[in-house]
């Protein structure tokens, strides 16, 4: 079914897409949402279907978390595979400190960003990725 999308100029992934459209995406899935325009059932753990070098975008919200480090380290070289030369991925996952912060922390208002920032919290975060 993907290579349909492909040939319709759909060459965007949203990875484990769930009941979302995004404009220009292909979801892939376990799971057939109603309502989803473009979608392929598939475990995106095994994207050996996609063809290599014919993705410009894959988008993942929430996905990875749910991947052992084995079948991160997986995913992230299927997706190199298949991205298209200056291809993008982009991903969202939880972020288990900001919401750490969230329980010990009053919030962070676009005013105190200086604060929070001086207060180096920024920059620890950064040195550890």
């Amino acid at each position: 079914m993907l290579h349909i999308w492909l040939k319709s100029g759909y060459d965007k992934l949203n990875i484990g897409g769930g009941p979302k459209n995004l404009a220009g995406f292909v979801n892939i899935d376990f799971v057939a949402f109603a309502g989803v325009e473009r979608q392929v059932l598939g475990d995106i753990r095994d994207l050996s279907f996609v063809p290599d070098g014919t993705i410009s975008h894959i988008h993942s919200n929430h996905v990875i978390e749910h991947l052992s480090s084995e079948e991160l380290q997986l995913q992230l070289t299927q997706w190199y595979r298949v991205l298209k030369e200056e291809g993008i991925v982009s991903i969202r996952c939880p972020n288990a400190l900001g919401v750490a912060f969230g329980f010990w922390f009053p919030p962070v208002s676009e005013e105190g960003r200086a604060e929070f920032l001086r207060l180096g919290v920024a920059a620890t975060l950064t040195t550890r990725i």
